[in-house]
């Protein structure tokens, strides 16, 4: 029989510690690279408009025409004569709503602050970032006016 010199026989001599430190340092990268990506996915499509672009403004007037030419039947003329019925009726439309956004704006900003005087500063500044997320649902896309930025007050 041999003396036991602490060593395990079927193992030979103690693992070496580097491939724990390969193992850790790869995790570490690859959590880090999922981080990275998740973050500038969501700075990506922060933004982005999701509408089909048949659904865009500045093609609605031509969508609603090829639809119609479908559903209905149109012959050519009846076709462009409704393209530029709703080309026509679609700029009134942006100017409407171009006229009216300063006081929907100004009605979003009575709102937030009027909330803001009954919380206090750390919820109001939880309510603003929300407020801000739901206000961004609400906007219409496309051409109408940009909403000023509103900041707590707090």
């Amino acid at each position: 029989m041999t003396e036991s010199t602490g060593e395990n026989e079927f193992l030979g001599t103690a693992p070496s510690r580097a491939w724990v430190r390969s193992l850790l340092f790869s995790l570490m990268i690859l959590v880090c690279g999922a981080v990275i990506g998740s973050v500038g996915t969501a700075f990506v499509m922060q933004d982005r408009d999701d509408r089909p672009p048949r659904h865009r403004p500045e093609n609605m007037a031509q969508y609603i025409a090829d639809d119609m030419e479908q559903k209905y039947g149109l012959n050519p003329e009846q076709k462009q004569k409704i393209f530029a019925v709703m080309e026509e009726h679609s700029k009134q439309l942006a100017a409407i709503r171009a006229e009216v956004a300063p006081r929907v704006e100004a009605e979003f900003e009575a709102v937030r602050k009027s909330v803001e005087t009954i919380l206090t500063p750390e919820q109001a500044k939880a309510w603003v970032v929300e407020y801000e997320k739901m206000r961004g649902k609400w906007r219409p896309r496309g051409d109408a006016q940009a909403p000023k930025e509103s900041h707590p007050e707090k």
